[in-house]
């Protein structure tokens, strides 16, 4: 069986199972209200149907709020910000801790044996994976590159257009993953082939759709080609990096059980079956793939570095973007 991704195996051989029930330690006050406050990335794919099932199924309402970006929403809940029962659509480019913050309340669904349980953050009950989708670099030109270290040359000058890695889970994924490659494979330091990209005319969005830079016109861009509708065709396979989604039970929840039957419902085969149609795919095993899901996991299997380590720590990241910005030239 081929290897995956390093870190799903570290995730995998680390995982803690635990069996909890009840309110964590210092939870706030629990409310018997039937209203659930869901903080939502943007992006998220979230059917109304689903709402409207577990409503129908529990008498519970589903009050979602956006809250930003995947990474914004991440960063409001390490910081202690973010207001609600439950967040969803949060990112994992690169490591466990915040499947450690002390801001998410422990639980482990029933229904995480059905396939999220192979989604984990490193010994973490905090973060129940639903989703995932895969970033890539894709094309639209006559002749395209085949490999990241293609991108550097001077016939793909001025075509590459990247969602800022400071504002874009697919942006952060991806310098990441070429950071990961450039170390693997000894061809220089990761900071050297950012300065060729710079100097190549690397052009930076500051759009953060969850799909990408969907509104760049360069012929090659970083984005999510399911989320996006882009043919797998015009997919370079040997950029892909698989993006996983968690919902985690915020420390300020009070409807703490309610939010646990919530990611219960969103693991359900009826749920997970409508993701696809989003451009997201389940975590749950034996739901139908659209044609053209199967042919971009397809290319990561077969081209992708899904053998290289991308994880990265919370407090590495900060300094690694400000030296991509030296090394890009950019502001």
């Amino acid at each position: 069986m081929r290897t995956r991704h390093s870190l799903r195996l570290a995730a995998v051989g680390g995982l803690v199972t635990l069996a909890l029930s009840g309110c964590a330690a210092g939870a706030p006050p629990q409310s018997q209200a039937s209203t659930l406050t869901v903080l939502v990335a943007k992006g998220t794919p979230l059917p109304q149907q689903t709402l409207r099932d577990f409503t129908a199924q529990t008498g519970i309402s589903v009050r979602v709020r956006t809250a930003g970006t995947d990474l914004q929403l991440a960063q409001r809940v390490r910081e202690g910000r973010a207001r609600g029962d439950l967040a969803l659509g949060l990112p994992a480019p690169n490591t466990a801790e915040l499947g450690e913050s002390r801001h998410l309340l422990p639980y482990t669904s029933t229904n995480s044996g059905k396939g999220a349980i192979d989604f984990p953050y490193v010994r973490s009950n905090r973060l129940t994976a639903t989703s995932y989708d895969y970033v890539c670099a894709t094309t639209s030109a006559a002749t395209h590159p085949r490999t990241l270290q293609d991108l550097t040359r001077s016939r793909y000058r001025g075509q590459l257009t990247l969602p800022d890695p400071r504002r874009s889970s697919a942006g952060l994924t991806f310098v990441l993953t070429a950071n990961a490659h450039v170390d693997s494979t000894g061809t220089g330091s990761w900071q050297h082939y950012w300065q060729a990209l710079g100097a190549n005319g690397l052009q930076v969005s500051s759009d953060a759709d969850p799909a990408g830079a969907v509104t760049a016109t360069t012929p090659i861009r970083v984005l999510s080609p399911t989320r996006a509708k882009v043919p797998a065709s015009r997919t370079i396979g040997s950029t892909c990096t698989r993006r996983t989604s968690y919902a985690g039970i915020l420390d300020t929840a009070t409807h703490v059980n309610q939010a646990k039957r919530f990611i219960d419902a969103l693991l359900t085969r009826k749920a997970q079956r409508r993701l696809p149609s989003t451009g997201d795919y389940p975590v749950t095993g034996g739901t139908a793939l659209t044609a053209q899901q199967r042919k971009v996991q397809g290319l990561w299997e077969h081209n992708g570095e899904d053998n290289t380590d991308t994880s990265v720590s919370d407090s590495e990241i900060p300094g690694m973007l400000r030296s991509w910005v030296r090394a890009v030239g950019r502001g």
